[in-house]
Protein backbone atom coordinates (compact mmCIF):
# COMPACT_ATOMS: atom_id res chain seq x y z
CA UNK A 1 0.00 0.00 0.00
CA UNK A 2 1.02 3.62 -0.45
CA UNK A 3 -0.61 5.45 2.45
CA UNK A 4 -0.82 9.18 1.89
CA UNK A 5 0.33 11.09 4.93
CA UNK A 6 -2.41 13.41 6.11
CA UNK A 7 -2.85 16.73 4.38
CA UNK A 8 -5.53 18.83 6.10
CA UNK A 9 -7.03 20.09 2.81
CA UNK A 10 -6.33 16.92 0.83
CA UNK A 11 -4.08 19.03 -1.42
CA UNK A 12 -0.31 18.71 -1.51
CA UNK A 13 1.22 22.05 -0.52
CA UNK A 14 4.71 22.99 -1.66
CA UNK A 15 6.80 21.92 1.34
CA UNK A 16 9.75 23.77 2.74
CA UNK A 17 12.81 21.96 1.29
CA UNK A 18 14.41 19.54 3.73
CA UNK A 19 17.80 19.78 2.01
CA UNK A 20 19.68 21.22 -0.97
CA UNK A 21 18.51 18.47 -3.35
CA UNK A 22 14.85 19.16 -2.61
CA UNK A 23 15.37 22.90 -3.15
CA UNK A 24 17.00 22.04 -6.51
CA UNK A 25 14.03 19.84 -7.51
CA UNK A 26 11.64 22.69 -6.78
CA UNK A 27 13.85 25.10 -8.77
CA UNK A 28 13.78 22.67 -11.72
CA UNK A 29 10.00 23.12 -11.90
CA UNK A 30 8.85 19.84 -10.32
CA UNK A 31 5.63 20.15 -8.33
CA UNK A 32 4.99 18.39 -5.02
CA UNK A 33 2.46 15.53 -5.21
CA UNK A 34 2.46 14.60 -1.54
CA UNK A 35 4.18 12.55 1.15
CA UNK A 36 3.52 8.83 1.39
CA UNK A 37 4.34 5.87 3.63
CA UNK A 38 4.89 2.88 1.32
CA UNK A 39 4.18 0.44 4.21
CA UNK A 40 6.64 -2.05 2.76
CA UNK A 41 8.32 -3.06 6.00
CA UNK A 42 6.11 -4.04 8.94
CA UNK A 43 6.76 -2.01 12.06
CA UNK A 44 8.80 0.64 10.20
CA UNK A 45 7.57 3.93 8.85
CA UNK A 46 9.35 5.01 5.69
CA UNK A 47 8.77 8.31 3.94
CA UNK A 48 8.43 8.92 0.22
CA UNK A 49 8.13 12.55 -0.84
CA UNK A 50 6.87 12.68 -4.44
CA UNK A 51 7.32 15.31 -7.15
CA UNK A 52 6.46 15.39 -10.85
CA UNK A 53 7.21 17.48 -13.91
CA UNK A 54 4.21 19.49 -15.17
CA UNK A 55 3.66 17.15 -18.14
CA UNK A 56 3.72 14.06 -15.88
CA UNK A 57 6.37 12.18 -17.87
CA UNK A 58 9.07 12.33 -15.18
CA UNK A 59 8.57 11.79 -11.49
CA UNK A 60 11.04 12.41 -8.69
CA UNK A 61 10.88 10.84 -5.27
CA UNK A 62 12.88 11.30 -2.11
CA UNK A 63 13.04 8.04 -0.17
CA UNK A 64 14.27 7.92 3.41
CA UNK A 65 16.06 4.57 3.70
CA UNK A 66 17.90 2.63 6.37
CA UNK A 67 20.35 -0.24 6.23
CA UNK A 68 23.27 -1.62 8.21
CA UNK A 69 25.28 1.26 6.81
CA UNK A 70 22.99 3.84 8.42
CA UNK A 71 20.23 6.12 7.18
CA UNK A 72 20.17 8.20 4.04
CA UNK A 73 17.81 9.96 1.67
CA UNK A 74 17.85 8.78 -1.93
CA UNK A 75 16.65 10.89 -4.85
CA UNK A 76 15.23 8.87 -7.74
CA UNK A 77 13.86 10.01 -11.10
CA UNK A 78 11.42 7.69 -12.83
CA UNK A 79 9.83 7.64 -16.28
CA UNK A 80 7.26 5.06 -17.36
CA UNK A 81 7.68 3.80 -20.92
CA UNK A 82 5.20 2.68 -23.57
CA UNK A 83 4.61 -0.13 -24.52
CA UNK A 84 6.31 -1.39 -21.34
CA UNK A 85 9.04 -0.78 -18.83
CA UNK A 86 10.58 2.23 -17.12
CA UNK A 87 13.80 4.15 -16.60
CA UNK A 88 14.84 4.83 -13.00
CA UNK A 89 17.92 6.84 -12.06
CA UNK A 90 18.95 7.39 -8.45
CA UNK A 91 21.86 8.59 -6.33
CA UNK A 92 21.65 5.72 -3.81
CA UNK A 93 24.86 4.37 -2.29
CA UNK A 94 23.34 1.07 -1.10
CA UNK A 95 24.38 -2.05 -3.01
CA UNK A 96 22.10 -3.27 -5.77
CA UNK A 97 20.68 -6.62 -4.65
CA UNK A 98 17.51 -6.79 -6.78
CA UNK A 99 17.32 -8.44 -10.18
CA UNK A 100 15.12 -6.42 -12.55
CA UNK A 101 13.03 -7.31 -15.58
CA UNK A 102 14.74 -6.68 -18.92
CA UNK A 103 12.48 -3.71 -19.73
CA UNK A 104 13.19 -1.94 -16.41
CA UNK A 105 16.39 0.12 -16.44
CA UNK A 106 17.70 1.05 -12.99
CA UNK A 107 20.84 3.17 -12.84
CA UNK A 108 22.67 4.00 -9.61
CA UNK A 109 24.80 7.14 -9.80
CA UNK A 110 25.95 8.02 -6.27
CA UNK A 111 28.62 10.34 -7.71
CA UNK A 112 25.91 12.70 -9.04
CA UNK A 113 25.72 15.32 -6.30
CA UNK A 114 23.16 17.70 -7.78
CA UNK A 115 19.56 17.10 -8.84
CA UNK A 116 20.28 18.73 -12.23
CA UNK A 117 23.19 16.36 -12.95
CA UNK A 118 21.14 13.30 -11.98
CA UNK A 119 18.20 14.53 -14.08
CA UNK A 120 20.51 15.08 -17.06
CA UNK A 121 21.70 11.45 -16.84
CA UNK A 122 18.08 10.29 -16.49
CA UNK A 123 17.05 12.22 -19.60
CA UNK A 124 19.93 10.71 -21.59
CA UNK A 125 18.78 7.23 -20.63
CA UNK A 126 15.19 8.14 -21.61
CA UNK A 127 16.41 9.39 -25.01
CA UNK A 128 18.20 6.08 -25.54
CA UNK A 129 14.99 4.20 -24.65
CA UNK A 130 13.03 6.43 -27.07
CA UNK A 131 15.56 5.65 -29.84
CA UNK A 132 14.79 1.97 -29.23
CA UNK A 133 11.02 2.52 -29.57
CA UNK A 134 10.06 2.91 -25.89
CA UNK A 135 8.28 6.25 -25.54
CA UNK A 136 7.82 8.16 -22.26
CA UNK A 137 4.27 7.83 -20.96
CA UNK A 138 2.73 10.48 -18.70
CA UNK A 139 1.35 9.32 -15.35
CA UNK A 140 -1.50 11.50 -13.99
CA UNK A 141 -0.59 12.86 -10.54
CA UNK A 142 -3.71 11.29 -9.01
CA UNK A 143 -2.46 7.84 -10.05
CA UNK A 144 1.00 8.18 -8.47
CA UNK A 145 0.37 5.97 -5.44
CA UNK A 146 -1.33 3.24 -7.50
CA UNK A 147 1.46 3.27 -10.09
CA UNK A 148 4.17 2.90 -7.42
CA UNK A 149 2.24 0.01 -5.84
CA UNK A 150 1.77 -1.71 -9.21
CA UNK A 151 5.46 -1.39 -10.18
CA UNK A 152 6.65 -2.49 -6.70
CA UNK A 153 4.47 -5.61 -6.77
CA UNK A 154 5.77 -6.49 -10.26
CA UNK A 155 9.34 -6.08 -8.99
CA UNK A 156 8.73 -8.31 -5.97
CA UNK A 157 6.91 -10.92 -8.08
CA UNK A 158 9.93 -10.94 -10.40
CA UNK A 159 12.17 -11.52 -7.35
CA UNK A 160 9.95 -14.47 -6.40
CA UNK A 161 10.34 -15.89 -9.94
CA UNK A 162 14.13 -15.42 -9.68
CA UNK A 163 14.13 -17.25 -6.34
CA UNK A 164 15.42 -14.26 -4.36
CA UNK A 165 12.20 -13.59 -2.42
CA UNK A 166 9.19 -15.56 -1.20
CA UNK A 167 5.62 -14.35 -1.09
CA UNK A 168 4.30 -14.68 2.46
CA UNK A 169 0.93 -12.96 2.09
CA UNK A 170 -1.00 -10.52 -0.05
CA UNK A 171 1.51 -7.83 -1.00
CA UNK A 172 4.04 -9.16 1.56
CA UNK A 173 7.42 -10.65 0.71
CA UNK A 174 10.56 -11.76 2.51
CA UNK A 175 14.03 -12.60 1.31
CA UNK A 176 14.63 -16.29 0.54
CA UNK A 177 17.64 -18.43 1.40
CA UNK A 178 18.90 -18.04 -2.17
CA UNK A 179 18.42 -14.26 -1.94
CA UNK A 180 20.38 -14.22 1.30
CA UNK A 181 23.18 -16.29 -0.24
CA UNK A 182 23.40 -13.78 -3.09
CA UNK A 183 23.19 -10.69 -0.85
CA UNK A 184 25.53 -11.63 2.01
CA UNK A 185 28.82 -11.74 0.02
CA UNK A 186 28.03 -8.37 -1.58
CA UNK A 187 27.22 -6.76 1.77
CA UNK A 188 30.27 -8.36 3.40
CA UNK A 189 32.52 -7.05 0.63
CA UNK A 190 31.13 -3.52 1.04
CA UNK A 191 31.51 -3.66 4.83
CA UNK A 192 35.17 -4.64 4.48
CA UNK A 193 36.21 -2.57 1.46
CA UNK A 194 33.61 0.22 1.47
CA UNK A 195 31.70 1.60 -1.53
Amino acid sequence: AMKRLADPDGVAQKPRPRDVLEAQIQALGFSHLGDFDPEMRPGKSDLVRAYAEPDGTCGAVFMDMQSGHGAMTVLEFSTTLHPSGSVNTNNGRFPQLFAYRLDRMVAHAPWKTSAADLLQLHRRLCRTARDEGFMPEPVPSGQFAEKVREVSLKDFDYQVGAGRYRKVGEGRYRISLRGTLIAVPVLWYLQVYGN
